[in-house]
């Protein structure tokens, strides 16, 4: 009987410190104009050939996204302290997240408040859906958040729609529930397409929301399930890959639309771009022989990649050959060994 306790025990102690605690949801804010933690990061569009099995859950999970292909279509998460306009607008907003579509050019932006480690989004204004929370903040978590942990809260406010079939407005009221159902062991394809692994806490937030128009209340419903798959590196602990699924239906108006997102964040760190990336441009463009980079400092290397994501050469330096190269539109990728910066050229 010792025999079995002590046997339970040591498997318990090996899971309780194989977790992590999920620190922040969006990363953190820069402090004065400085970095402090994650400011931005680039997250990569993923397209599986097989459905990705999310359903394991609990202690020493595991999941396998190694049959996904993250291109180089991204999206770029920003963090920025909002201006007077956003806190003016959005009483109670203190950190904003911009999240920049490459392929279609588009921006959504989180409006929150982030007020010792208690996160709730106040706004979510995208291109097709904006969803106002002026009556009832939407409540994300406490962070630091432990293994088990459990939220769940009432929502509210005002929506707009604005997609293919018109412009929409009305009242939402719903709940928004979030739960660290699991942590263990994540399997992914990392930038030079060798599957890797990498130890992560998930993070599982589901809203589900009734939306009422003028003279038709419950005319319809969002439902949205996204899992956040936080990992741990020097910089803290970020999500690495992201699983949003969202349902939209009204059935009055004729919507009736699912969109699932699932990317994965660079390999590398993008920290908040310094003067070396910031200010780096590229030439000529369009070019048929060498592509130049123009930057004030030594860079640690150009990487040359396809449109769809596929690595076709890598140089040293501030210069890259693409004589050998069919016409057409690819991308660069490059790396001053604190940060990468990816931009678009044409070969002629």
């Amino acid at each position: 009987m010792k025999r079995k306790l002590l046997l339970s025990f040591f498997v318990f102690s090996i899971a309780a410190y194989a977790q992590q605690p999920i620190s922040h949801f969006q990363g953190t804010l820069p402090v004065s104009g400085d970095v402090d933690g994650v400011t931005e990061r680039f997250y990569f569009r993923g397209i599986p050939s097989v459905p990705v099995d999310q359903s394991p859950q609990g202690v020493n999970a595991s999941w396998d996204f190694s049959a996904v292909s993250f291109i180089l279509d991204h999206h770029d998460y920003k963090n920025s302290i909002p201006d007077s306009q956003a806190t003016t607008n959005y009483p109670g907003c203190n950190f904003q997240t911009t999240i920049t579509e490459d392929i279609p050019e588009e921006t959504a932006n989180v409006y929150a408040n982030y007020t010792d480690g208690a996160y709730s989004i106040l706004r979510a204004d995208g291109e097709i859906m904006t969803l106002d929370y002026s009556v009832n903040n939407a409540f994300v978590g406490q962070f630091p958040m432990d293994y088990g942990y459990i939220s769940s809260d009432a929502t509210g406010g005002n929506f707009t729609y604005n997609g293919s079939l018109g412009t929409f407005q009305g009242t939402f009221a719903g709940t928004l529930d979030s739960y660290f159902d699991a942590y263990g062991t994540l399997s992914y394809k990392n930038d030079d397409g060798v599957t890797a692994s990498t130890t992560v806490s998930r993070l599982k937030v589901t809203q589900v929301i009734s939306l009422s128009v003028p003279f038709l209340p419950d005319a319809g419903n969002l439902i949205q399930t996204s899992y956040y798959y936080f990992s741990e590196d020097e910089f803290g602990i970020w999500p690495f890959i992201r699983s949003i699924e969202t349902t939209l239906v009204v059935p009055i108006l004729g919507i009736n639309e699912n969109l699932v997102i699932l990317e994965k964040g660079t390999d590398a760190f993008l920290g908040t771009p310094d003067a070396t990336l910031a200010s780096v441009s590229i030439y000529p463009n369009p070019t048929s022989s060498v592509l130049h980079v123009n930057s004030q400092h030594l860079l640690k290397s150009v990487e040359l990649f396809s449109i769809d994501g596929k690595k076709i050469s890598k140089s040293p330096g501030n210069s890259i050959d693409v004589s050998n190269l069919n016409s057409g539109l690819y991308r660069v990728g490059i790396d001053n060994g604190s940060g990468i910066i990816y931009k678009k050229f044409i070969k002629k």
